[in-house]
């Protein structure tokens, strides 16, 4: 779940937007690296649009300019060694004697670590410390500033439900926008649905894409979508300009330090309402049930007012702190979107799930998102992963004493 960080650049290299043109040349997945979870319509794509103002190139002249340094000060780099940079920044202190150990004061009194194999990428960008290293049992994974992001054996089940979530929810998604996400994998599951017609991503990192479709193919296939838009700019500030223009906004992001904290207040939540579309919905990270209950509770309590419903849902994901996850779900008031299948068995069975809720979480009878409006066809159902309707049903349901300290029941 990298980071999406709010800055705004102040400078303009228009021409230095072929910087990040080149990368998706450069970093280009190996043929090896198909996989059979990428969605069909990836296999041979044109390359995405990439769109930047001018106030936002300077973001990736600075990004980009990372490729122009000596690669061979960070050992490790693509070159075979299993050799550690030298300890010069936060990620670097967590690789001891051949273990990366996850620690940070979100979680104070507890650790994570992996057993590393190999460290392939190792490089500061403009605005975070970039990690990736090969581990003898999670595959390749991708570190940001000392904090695991996402791991091989088990991004599944935080992309497919962060993704699967509003979107099956919602009846007819026809138009999406990512918060974040630079790994790409929240990116391949919102283009497994064909009624998408148009995906736009803004990642203030450019680094973080290149590096990863150049080190995590598996994830990055979601670049290779015609039908997505890059920008390389402010979140904020993009839904600002484009009112009332998405169905679904997904916020792919890290935790809620430093200046992605501004994602976790409730400014930033009144402007992706802004920013949808009536009956929208907007899915954000949501954090952990058994660390942040004091972030969560006056999250719910101050974003309730601006939406339709708000829902609390989870998954578990071994390599992310206690081994669970949540997600912020929020819909807007508007009219029902045309393209509902199957409405009436839908309502029956939302009606039955939302009367045992609460109310403006779902319990107003409709527009809640605790059953899912439409399902995986068979093929796609084989493709998936983690996601079934019957895991979208189950994410809702907390445990007493989350339900107590969220909701207040």
């Amino acid at each position: 779940m990298p980071r999406s960080l709010l800055r705004r650049p102040s400078s303009s290299l228009l021409a230095i937007a072929i910087q990040l043109a080149s990368a998706f040349s450069t970093f280009s997945p190996p043929p090896s690296s198909s996989s059979p979870l990428a969605p069909a319509t990836a296999a041979a794509s044109p390359p995405p649009t990439i769109i930047m103002t001018d106030d936002d190139v300077d973001v990736v002249a600075a990004s980009a300019s990372n490729d122009d340094d000596d690669d061979d000060d960070v050992p490790g780099d693509g070159d075979g060694s299993s050799d550690f940079p030298p300890p010069r920044d936060r990620s670097s202190d967590l690789l001891i004697d051949g273990w990366f150990h996850e620690r940070n004061d979100l979680w104070p009194g507890q650790a994570f670590a992996l057993k590393v194999k190999e460290v392939l990428y190792h490089k500061r960008s403009r605005f975070q410390d970039v990690l990736v290293f090969d581990s003898e049992s999670y595959g390749r994974v991708l570190v940001l500033d000392g904090v695991i992001q996402a791991t091989e054996r088990d991004e599944h089940s935080y992309s497919e439900m962060m993704a699967h979530l509003p979107l099956y929810s919602h009846p007819n998604p026809e138009k999406v926008l990512v918060i974040g996400g630079g790994d790409g994998g929240v990116l391949r599951e919102v283009a497994r649905h064909p009624s998408v017609s148009e995906i736009v991503i803004c990642e203030l990192d450019a680094d973080v894409i290149s590096v990863s479709r150049r080190y995590l193919p598996s994830m990055a296939v979601g670049f290779d979508d015609p039908r997505v838009r890059i920008n390389v700019m402010d979140g904020a500030r993009f839904m600002d300009e484009n009112r009332g223009a998405f169905d679904v906004i997904i916020t792919d992001s890290s935790d809620p330090v430093g200046p992605a904290s501004v994602l976790f207040e409730t400014p930033f939540y009144r402007a992706m309402h802004g920013s949808l579309r009536p009956g929208g919905i907007v899915c954000t990270q949501g954090e952990c049930l058994w660390l942040h209950l004091d972030l969560i509770r006056p999250l719910i309590s101050a974003i309730t007012p601006l939406f339709r419903t708000v829902e609390y849902a989870y998954t578990t994901i071994p390599s992310y702190p206690s081994g669970q996850i949540g997600f912020v779900i929020a819909t807007k008031a508007g009219e029902e979107r045309d393209g509902d299948t199957n409405e009436e068995d839908y309502d029956n069975k939302r009606q039955k799930t939302e009367d045992a809720g609460r109310d403006g979480c779902g319990g107003d009878g409709g527009g809640g998102c605790k059953v899912p409006r439409r399902v995986p066809d068979e093929e796609e159902a084989r493709r998936l992963r983690y996601y079934t309707p019957e895991v979208h049903r189950a994410a809702f349901v907390l445990p007493a004493f989350a339900r107590r300290a969220i909701f207040g029941e």
